[in-house]
């Protein structure tokens, strides 16, 4: 079975995936960012250590580690172009990552795009960890009201729309009106910026799409 290699960020999901997959017998080697992953939390796994300052660096141990595909998963802030280390890997990605502002979607894939050109495709994740995905409808007690379903069907129809010029992950919407859509500014401060163009009664609801 092909070895596979959790290039993990913050938080627990690279974890819980990497754990979900070793219990499908599959091998697993976590490569731990550092200054975002705890590696307190892999030390009973095989990990290492990696630096998003050259990708030579990483490239080499994936090598070593005999690793066949990826996965890329976890919270990361996008490295300074002065903390990377301009070598002849990093240089051929550092003209399609760093010289032009682009989405986080864009991001992702010029860097799997670069990956897959070194030998190392991605791993898909979400079709062989499927029971980490609910079935359920509602999971909660109460049930959404038909007003909250209205606005989730007009989120996922603008997020269509807006998808596709990758400009944010979360949408705020009050009785089927876009009170805002998530740019630069994040979650939180979109939060903050819909706050004053809520109306008094009707059904506001947020959602976010990762």
């Amino acid at each position: 079975m092909s070895k596979i290699g959790i290039i993990s960020g913050n938080g627990d999901l690279p974890l819980c995936i990497g754990k979900n997959l070793i219990n499908k017998n599959y091998d697993v080697c976590f490569f731990c960012i550092k200054n975002f992953a705890n590696i307190d939390k892999y030390k009973n796994f095989e990990n290492v250590q990696i630096e998003l300052t050259s990708f030579s660096k990483i490239l080499k141990l994936l090598s070593e580690k005999e690793v066949s595909k990826i996965i890329m998963v976890g919270g990361i802030s996008r490295p300074s172009i002065n903390d990377i280390a301009f070598d002849f890997s990093t240089l051929s990605l550092i003209k399609d990552y760093f010289l032009e502002s682009k989405g986080d979607d864009q991001l992702l894939q010029i860097i799997s795009n670069f990956f897959l050109k070194k030998g190392f495709p991605l791993f898909d994740w979400k079709k062989n960890c499927t029971d980490l995905f609910s079935s359920e409808d509602n999971l909660s007690h109460i049930k959404p009201s038909k007003y909250a379903i209205n606005n989730m069907h007009k989120g996922l129809r603008t997020f269509k729309i807006v998808g596709t010029a990758d400009i944010g992950q979360s949408i705020i919407i009050q009785n089927q009106l876009v009170l805002g859509v998530e740019s630069i500014e994040g979650t939180d401060e979109l939060m903050r910026r819909c706050e004053s163009y809520k109306k008094g009664g009707g059904q506001r609801n947020s959602f976010k799409i990762k």
